[in-house]
């Protein structure tokens, strides 16, 4: 019989939140450093093109982030079930670092989106294994509260970012004179501060990747795990089921250039929309019918498929709850940056600015609506 797994200890507890809070707070910051530079960026790379083309662009860049982080959610969290919660957040975190920091470095407007798609399934699963570790090491009671707190996280790191936005408007003679004192060629230098220094904002998107440091030498392990793993209860992913994910993110790519191409009729667009949610939804729930029917007939259920039914059902819930925030998230709160710096007589820092205002009420609301799920119930804080 194998050895009991010992419960973790307060500074395993500690160390696990530390490690998601920071976590989230550099996925804000990583997901914050764009929309500040998105005009310039596609501005430079594209040749200084109409309003309509970069909103056009920046929606591609935004949609394939979120199918990115989406299945990102699912192959890392795969991930850590098969080699462990802290090893799969370190490689999910240096992904998103690195490729967020190889942005600064692109000579063409598709490698942005390539690589922030990239860069997504990294956030997508660290998003999902930072709440795995934090929520199988911590008591029932304090969940809640601690869901708001690395909510807030997040939105802390859309403050760096739009910090960072307004000390690079503000000293660019510093930062000149620093890159200078590193040894850098001038055309180097006057690449990296042209245009807003949009290329050495994303490329700060790489300093996350010391944070991997940190999880990788101090935090423990989620106890639940190794039990799971020691009762052999992580088996039962399939490693073939990934496919279906697979092609549910190709179904889902293939919805972004259906409305990428404006030339297309709308009836198209929608229709072909509509076929594509629908293989969407199939293909990510596909691996998650499979593992519970497995789970059950490895307990010795009989029906299997009753079993799986009304975890699935609250799952298609949530995701459709979920996708409310998103879409004044991402539809509009991700934008407002880009809008912002169009507006007449804007400031320089019109972009930061707006971000820290939209990031700061959110930390608000994150831990507010932590505090108020526990006295009113989630339900109706909800």
């Amino acid at each position: 019989m194998s050895a009991p797994i010992a419960a973790p200890s307060r500074l395993g507890q500690i160390l696990a939140l530390t490690a998601a809070i920071l976590g989230w707070m550099f996925d804000g910051f990583e997901m914050g450093l764009f929309p500040l530079v998105a005009k310039p960026a596609l501005s430079d790379l594209l040749g200084q093109p109409s309003n309509s083309v970069v909103d056009l662009w920046l929606g591609v860049i935004t949609a394939s982030f979120l199918v990115g982080a989406a299945t990102g959610g699912v192959l890392f969290g795969w991930l850590g079930d098969r080699i462990g919660r802290v090893r799969a957040m370190t490689l999910s975190v240096f992904t998103y670092a690195f490729f967020s920091g190889i942005c600064g470095l692109i000579g063409e407007a598709w490698q942005i989106a390539v690589f922030r798609f990239i860069a997504s399934l990294g956030m997508g699963g660290e998003w999902a294994l930072g709440v795995a570790l934090v929520m199988e090491m911590w008591p029932n009671r304090s969940r809640a509260f601690l869901a708001g707190l690395i909510g807030a996280a997040a939105n802390a790191g859309y403050v760096l970012s739009g910090l960072l936005g307004r000390a690079v408007n503000a000293y660019p003679e510093t930062l000149a004179a620093s890159l200078t004192a590193l040894g850098l060629p001038d055309d180097w230098r006057e690449s990296l501060l042209a245009n807003s220094s949009w290329r050495l904002i994303l490329i700060c998107g790489a300093l996350p990747a010391i944070l991997t440091l940190f999880i990788r030498l101090f935090v423990p392990e989620s106890h639940k795990w190794q039990q799971e793993q020691q009762q052999g209860s992580t088996n039962f992913w399939a490693t073939q089921d990934l496919l279906a994910v697979l092609l549910g993110m190709v179904a889902a790519c293939g919805m972004i250039a259906l409305w990428a191409v404006p030339s297309l009729h709308l009836s198209v667009q929608v229709l072909g929309s509509v076929v594509a949610l629908l293989i969407v939804t199939v293909c990510y729930l596909y691996p998650i019918s499979r593992f519970l029917q497995r789970q059950s007939s490895a307990s010795g259920e009989t029906s299997g498929m009753e079993a799986w039914k009304p975890t699935v059902q609250r799952m298609l819930l949530g995701a459709c709850l979920s996708g409310v925030a998103l879409l004044g998230t991402w539809a509009s709160i991700q934008q407002m940056p880009t809008w912002a710096a169009r507006l007449e007589g804007a400031p320089a820092n019109a972009r930061a600015n707006v971000q820290l205002a939209s990031a700061i009420g959110a930390i608000f609301g994150a831990l507010g609506g932590a505090l108020l799920g526990g006295w009113l119930g989630r339900r109706i804080t909800y």
